[in-house]
């Protein structure tokens, strides 16, 4: 069974942002925005019961990843891996190493979308209060690392895969 380590850390991450909007939505105004273009400034103005929009979306989002990993682990066949036929090749013991990695990954890439949703709400607060015309350019780090951290699972995964491989 995959490790959940890293998912207690989501979960930190989560209850964070539920308590984040918690503390904040009392001194938020009637109207927020709701949507950012490109360029950091908002795009649509929603009311404020839309602060609840992203903890509610970050933590479908987890459970979602959370639950497909779940299922995937229980039922290797249906995963996308590098060098697919080697992985269900391998006795159980060694298909948990490799699904170990990948799960702490994928936890890993769960939490970093959390904490874009955070900074997503304090974006959306300090522009509510007039601290904020838009996003600063410190959106764009997010994205810019978001792939660096897809490409590292996946060399990550096949190298596990290619050192069990060089053992067997």
């Amino acid at each position: 069974m995959p490790s959940s380590a890293g998912w207690v850390w989501v979960g930190v991450l989560l209850a964070g942002l539920w308590g984040f909007a918690v503390v904040l939505y009392p001194g938020l105004p009637e109207r927020i925005p709701g949507h950012f273009g490109l360029d950091g400034s908002v795009t649509r103005w929603v009311s404020r019961s839309g602060f609840w929009w992203l903890p509610a979306v970050a933590t479908g989002l987890a459970l979602l990843v959370f639950g497909l990993t779940r299922l995937a682990f229980r039922y290797p066949e249906i995963l996308n891996l590098p060098q697919k036929e080697l992985f269900l090749s391998l006795p159980e013991h060694l298909k948990h190493k490799v699904t170990r990695g990948l799960d702490l990954h994928l936890a890993l890439l769960t939490g970093y979308i959390c904490a874009l949703f955070s900074y997503l709400q304090w974006g959306t607060y300090l522009v509510a209060l007039g601290a904020a015309k838009g996003l600063g350019w410190e959106i764009w780090l997010f994205f810019a690392v978001l792939p660096l951290l897809i490409g590292w699972m996946i060399w990550d995964t096949n190298r596990r895969l290619r050192q069990i491989q060089r053992t067997l």
